[in-house]
């Protein structure tokens, strides 16, 4: 803290340009703080300099990411001026990076020169601890994020004002959350006093849903949220996998869809909150992760390629002439050729496959086109299955898996995360919840960030497939061979990238199975490319995002043309990892893989659930729910309402178990009905406690005269 007399020299501007031992400003390092010029450097120097930092009431253009180390004070009142756009997600297109820890940024603009559809952020932490965030002002951007902390734990989010985030492009909202406060895998956080207002996303660029939030909490645990102002969003607060949490005392107006979220989460507190004009009120929806491992065998049908097209592209238009293929021809194993779906009237597509005759189907596996190419890319978004009997439906919901969207990074595929769009002749699949016997298959999914969308290959009940290749070095080289084809048989042609190190991600089957054994076999006449040492890690969510647990290490040489490892007994997954640090011959610069095979057991359906997992044991009291239902587009309120259908003040409709529900008033209180239901709970888990709640129909009557209903 300045004692009394830096301060008032700080001030009245006498010390400014002066040395001191207790602040400095990036003037005394040669920053002019006009705006104009850039200040990056002399900014960057002022911090690492170990003593707090004012901004001294200045401007400062920056045009790359400030970094702050341990002990770090960032102080206003000041202005950052943001003026970069990497045109991506993450640290380079942030505005402020921390890493570090005992960290303040208090009191001071970052302001950036708005681009639609950015992913740019305000705030970036990772893995920090005791940051704190207070009275911040953040405005100007758009699809990213005001303040996104990864790892962190025991931080503090204060008094800050964020928003004024619009996408008004057709743009992917799939990637990261678009929110004011995002966490991922937090603890311990105090987010209080906030105002987060307009995060607002054009219809135009909808697509999937209203994806915007002002808060989102993932993976998280003991979260405080109190006494914040949240405004004209598609979802106000957001809880996925998170545990612990107290939401209260915020007021929430005009919410797009859920005002108060929570998504497989438990022990959460939500009361004392005002709720206004949101579709949804509080909603709490569980759902199993892990499955027991009683289970059993599937009857997954025969693999057979998608065979052809009925009917016409929906939201697109089929272009076979843009160095492409035709629909009809997914599925006949020739990746140089690809079909082109153009963009039309809106942000998604459908199409319809025949499987020839009624058949189990319990996979779809799509492959992207072998290179990439500028305004055309994999589909993104949700991809969904519908199945019929008829090509001319009705078609019933089967299955979806979420893609992320994001063009390739310009070094290279080394950095892809994993869910990104497929690039380089990858496959994605989509699994459907059991096998059904169908024959007509419709597959909707939405544009990524480009224009067209671009496949090579689709397959039905497709068998082992490689998810993705990547080298860890800086530089890929496709060579002669596809991911997608390590799966097929050939040796002839061989998968060759430029480094000696990288890993490999297997979908082994579409649903669980027990894995023995991998094998990597080498290319005809060359074997000094196999990986030699390196280590196997397994998806605990038979999920690939969840590839982050090693079952096993390897160090071995080829035998019989490969390298064969095995896996402890017991290794049961859908995704699998290889990941290498050297090849067979020291002497070699080149990892060369011809062939991979997997030796597992039967693949299984778990049958019974673990309702341990669901959202359990959360609290909702004492909350003011106005007219839900009603929701707004761009801040105009009241311009959509919905008429009943599906909306409510509690929303218990989603496993929910050991909850209790008390003390609420929910009203209606519009010249007509939006509401179905204060609460419900037709849906509800086990033992769950509602009571003392009043719900109202109030259509303009007398005080005290209403309708109750639960």
């Amino acid at each position: 803290m300045l004692t009394s007399t830096a301060a008032m020299l700080l001030m009245s501007g006498l010390a400014l340009g002066q040395a001191n031992t207790e602040w400095r400003t990036p003037l005394d390092f040669g920053a002019l703080g006009d705006g104009i010029r850039d200040d990056s450097a002399e900014l960057q120097e002022a911090i690492d300099g170990n003593l707090p930092v004012h901004l001294a009431g200045r401007t400062y253009r920056i045009t790359s990411p400030l970094h702050l180390s341990s002990g770090a004070q960032l102080l206003g009142p000041g202005v950052l001026h943001v003026d970069f756009d990497s045109a991506s997600s993450g640290e380079n297109n942030s505005a402020i990076v921390v890493e570090a820890n005992n960290v303040t940024i208090s009191a001071l603009t970052i302001a950036k020169d708005f681009i639609d559809g950015s992913s740019a952020t305000a705030i970036l932490g990772r893995g920090a601890s005791a940051l704190t965030v207070r009275s911040v002002t953040i405005e100007g951007f758009s699809a990213g994020q005001g303040i996104w902390l990864e790892d962190c734990r025991n931080f503090s989010i204060i008094g800050n004002d964020i928003g004024g985030f619009v996408v008004g492009v057709d743009t992917d909202l799939l990637a990261k959350p678009m929110a004011g406060i995002l966490l991922e895998r937090c603890k311990e956080g105090l987010i209080t006093g906030n105002t987060l207002d307009q995060f607002e996303v054009s219809e135009a660029a909808r697509g999937e849903g209203y994806l915007s939030y002002c808060i989102y909490s993932r993976e998280s645990e003991r979260i405080a949220i109190l006494d914040n102002r949240i405004s004209f969003a598609g979802e106000g607060i957001h809880f996925e996998d998170s545990l612990g949490a107290t939401v209260s005392r915020n007021v929430l107006i005009d919410i797009w869809s859920y005002a108060v979220r929570l998504v497989r989460s438990s022990f959460t507190v939500v009361s004392g909150n005002h709720i206004s004009e949101a579709y949804q009120g509080v909603s709490i929806a569980g759902a199993p992760l892990q499955p027991d491992p009683e289970c059993v065998v599937p009857d997954l049908g025969t693999a057979g390629p998608l065979e052809g097209l009925v009917g016409s592209v929906e939201g697109g238009i089929e272009d076979p002439a843009a160095e492409g293929d035709t629909l009809v021809r997914l599925g006949d194993g020739v990746l140089s050729t690809r079909a082109t779906i153009e963009m039309e009237d809106s942000g998604s597509f459908s199409f319809v496959v025949d499987l020839l005759q009624q058949k189990q189907f319990s996979d779809l596996t799509l492959v992207s086109a072998i290179q990439y190419r500028s305004s055309g890319q994999f589909p993104g978004g949700v991809v969904s299955l519908a199945v019929s009997n008829s090509h001319t439906g009705p078609f019933i919901d089967a299955g979806s898996a979420r893609l992320e969207c994001g063009r390739p990074p310009a070094g290279g595929m080394t950095d892809e995360r994993p869910g990104a769009c497929a690039t380089m002749g990858e496959a994605r699949r989509i699994v459907l919840d059991e096998p059904i016997n169908t024959r007509y298959v419709k597959v909707s999914a939405s544009y990524c960030t480009d224009n067209s969308m671009l496949m090579s290959e689709a397959y039905a009940n497709h068998g082992p497939i490689v998810y993705r290749m990547r080298p860890i070095g800086a530089d890929f080289q496709n060579g002669s061979r596809s991911p997608a084809l390590m799966a097929d048989g050939d040796t002839s042609t061989y998968f060759d990238p430029s480094t000696t190190t990288g890993f490999i991600d297997l979908d082994v089957s579409p649903y669980p199975v027990e894995i023995e054994r991998i094998n990597l076999i080498g290319r005809l006449g060359a074997l000094s490319g196999l990986p030699r040492v390196g280590e196997v890690l397994l998806s605990e969510t038979d999920y690939h995002d969840g590839l982050e647990s090693q079952i096993t290490s390897f160090n071995l040489e080829p035998e019989n043309g490969k390298v064969s490892i095995d896996l402890p007994a017991g290794s049961r997954a859908r995704f699998v990892r290889i990941k290498w640090d050297s090849i067979q011959d020291s002497t070699d610069t080149r990892t060369q893989i011809a062939e991979i095979t997997v030796d597992s057991k039967d693949p299984c359906i778990p049958q019974d659930r673990d309702y341990s997992i669901f959202s359990n044991g959360n609290a909702v009291n004492g909350n003011v729910i106005l007219n839900p239902g009603s929701k707004s587009i761009f801040g105009e309120i009241g311009t959509a309402r919905f008429s009943g259908s599906g909306a409510h003040g509690i929303d218990l409709g989603g496993n929910a178990n050991y909850s209790i529900v008390s003390d609420h008033i929910i009203a209606d209180t519009q010249a007509f009905s939006t509401m179905e239901s204060g609460i419900n709970s037709a849906d509800a888990g086990l033992g769950n406690t509602i009571t003392d709640n009043i719900s109202t129909y109030d259509f303009g009557l007398e005080v005290g005269e209403f309708w109750m209903c639960y």
